[in-house]
Formats: structure tokens, sequence, C-alpha cells
């Protein structure tokens, strides 16, 4: 891929952000709040392909945490607005 296609897909992915975090107040210079989501995400993401989690407990029911907590977090984020 050239570094424009990589540029592009970039775009495309903080716009799906942006678009899916809209509820929340999140808009396009929103950074921080992009930035907290993406990383949250695509930690668990990656730790999931690279078997970070070895321990029984379930890995669904970890993402679902991560998910409360993010949009817990998000709420809390937009009232301070």
């Amino acid at each position: 891929m050239s570094s424009a296609d990589w540029e592009a897909a970039a775009s495309d992915a903080v716009a799906s952000v942006v678009a899916a975090l809209s509820g929340y107040g999140v808009a396009e210079d929103d950074t921080d709040r992009i930035r907290f989501v993406r990383a949250a995400l695509h930690g668990f993401v990656d730790l999931e392909r690279s078997g970070g989690f070895a321990l029984p407990a379930s890995v669904d029911e970890s993402f679902a945490f991560l998910i409360d907590a993010l949009d817990a977090t998000l709420r809390a984020l937009h009232t301070k607005r």
C-alpha cells in the first residue's frame, strides 16, 4: 500500500469512530476521545490475536466489560462539557 492508501484508510477509520461516537458528542476534532476509544479497542484486539488472554476467564465477558467501561467514561466526559 502506498502512503496515500494508508492515510485514506486511517481517515476512514477515524470517520467510523467519530460516527459511532457522535451520540457522546464526539466530533472529528476531538482527538483525545477518539484516541482513547481506538487505543482501548486496538489494544484488546491485539492482545486477543496474539494469545495474550491466557487466563481461563471469558474473553467475551472481558470485552463486554471494556465496552461498558468505555460507555460509562464517555458518558461522564460528555456531561463535563
